[in-house]
């Protein structure tokens, strides 16, 4: 704040943000007002969540119970707890369960679902879940999906969407009125899948419909080389939605507009097949960063490869040496660079460690160019959770090192630059590794 840092109300030395809220109040936790034990750990026994505005004015403790649910989501409404229950079946996702406190309203509302094969597995913009039956209909052998918004209560229950096979994931558009469903729909008789994305209008305006339909086989060619879809989240095509699929010769990458979805925005096709190519980030000129999965060490895959769409179409790919089992976390484009972050992972006992790097993208996919390594260093631990210690600027990479020191580094040498001391880390808002990787 202009006038100095502010000490949180009701917080103390355990407290952590569990949440922002868009009119950018924070959701912490702290002590009950009849005392917490010091666990000395990340245990939220004996504590309560409490709202107010960054500079401490409008202090509102909440009813959510912080030890029922694994994360907080703050929205326009109110406060939604999340906690994950296990598996759906098939490979649904989590399972959740959910509560969720109005904001202004002093009790906590848990919904109702229809049975115990009804499962929550997102939150909706609008403060409505959406909720997932898998259902066998009698005489028939084939599962079938169906998606439904539901108020926090359980009540207006509205159907969004009903297809054959089992929910695979879900991802809501950026700005939260459209829904990718991928759901696999395999033969009883036999291996082959059809793999199928559909796109739904949460608003109903328009009706469902599937984007693209694909065969594949059961088993590792479904999870190494099977369809994928994403919304590109930054840069002009914000919104937008990307599709990945295997054809004859290698994996078709087809770019669609929601509103306009029979026509491609752009369509490329590789002359390989690349296992897991997932789309990574997305440049302010409307270029694309894709990866594959490098998920094993140098003793079966040395190396993995990213891949650079740019705005006119041309596709060209960079191997990345891998020295130990790990994946790409994220990437950025910085003054005409592409830098890219990777998670590595050690053996027993070791932890994860991640490395940033930086090449020019003129001379991205050229033979000889290497990239610079511009950081490397371990994460740190905010309880069981791995928070990332840097953070890519407009012009300088920033970390902090465990000594309590800010440091930039440049994104064309790595030179390093001391900043100033006693830093121990960022907020914790966005931070986690988990948000960052693919």
């Amino acid at each position: 704040l202009p006038d100095g840092w502010h000490r949180l109300p009701g917080s103390d030395r355990r407290s952590r943000v569990r949440a922002a809220c868009p009119n950018g109040d924070l959701v912490y936790d702290g002590p009950a007002e009849s005392g917490s034990p010091d666990f000395q750990n990340d245990s939220l026994i004996g504590r309560r969540l409490i709202r107010t505005a960054r500079d401490g004015t409008g202090l509102a403790p909440l009813a959510l119970d912080p030890t029922q649910f694994n994360s907080f989501v703050c929205t326009r409404g109110g406060l939604w707890g999340l906690g994950n229950q296990g598996a759906l079946p098939g490979r649904g996702g989590a399972r959740y369960q959910t509560g969720f406190q109005a904001a202004g309203a002093t009790g906590v509302v848990t919904p109702t679902l229809p049975s115990p094969l009804w499962s929550v597995v997102d939150l909706i913009a609008d403060d409505r879940l959406l909720v997932l039956s898998n259902t066998v209909p009698l005489g028939a052998q084939e599962w079938r999906t169906q998606l439904y918004a539901m108020a926090p209560d359980g009540s207006r229950m509205q159907l969004l969407d009903e297809r054959p096979g089992l929910l695979d994931n879900t991802t809501f558009s950026p700005d939260g009125r459209y829904l990718l469903a991928a759901v696999n729909n395999a033969s009883f008789t036999g291996p082959p899948v059809v793999q199928t994305i559909a796109l739904v209008d949460i608003t109903g305006a328009a009706p469902p419909r599937a984007l693209i339909d694909a065969r594949t086989t059961e088993g590792s060619e479904m999870l190494l080389f099977g369809m994928r879809g994403a919304f590109i989240r930054q840069g002009p095509y914000a919104g937008q939605v990307l599709l990945i699929w295997t054809d004859a010769t290698g994996q078709v990458i087809r770019q669609i507009d929601p509103t306009h979805p029979d026509a491609a925005v752009r369509e490329v096709h590789t002359d390989r097949r690349y296992v897991g190519l997932h789309l990574l980030s997305a440049d302010a000129d409307g270029g694309l960063v894709l990866a594959d999965s490098a998920s094993a060490g140098p003793s079966s895959q040395p190396s993995s490869t990213l891949l650079h769409l740019d705005a006119l179409g041309r596709l060209r790919t960079m191997a990345v040496p891998f020295p130990e089992a790990g994946a790409f976390a994220n990437s950025w484009t910085r003054g005409g660079r592409l830098v890219y972050a990777m998670g590595l992972y050690g053996g027993q006992g070791q932890g994860p460690r991640f490395t940033v790097s930086s090449i020019p993208l003129d001379q991205f996919g050229l033979p000889g160019a290497q990239p610079t390594e511009i950081y490397s260093g371990t994460m740190t631990q905010d309880g069981i959770w791995p928070v990332l210690p840097w953070r890519a600027g407009p012009g300088l990479l920033v970390y902090t090192t465990p000594q309590g020191q800010l440091h930039a580094r440049t994104y064309t040498t790595g030179a390093d630059i001391p900043l100033e001391a006693g830093v121990l880390g960022f907020s914790l808002i966005e931070s986690y590794a988990g948000g960052a990787m693919p």
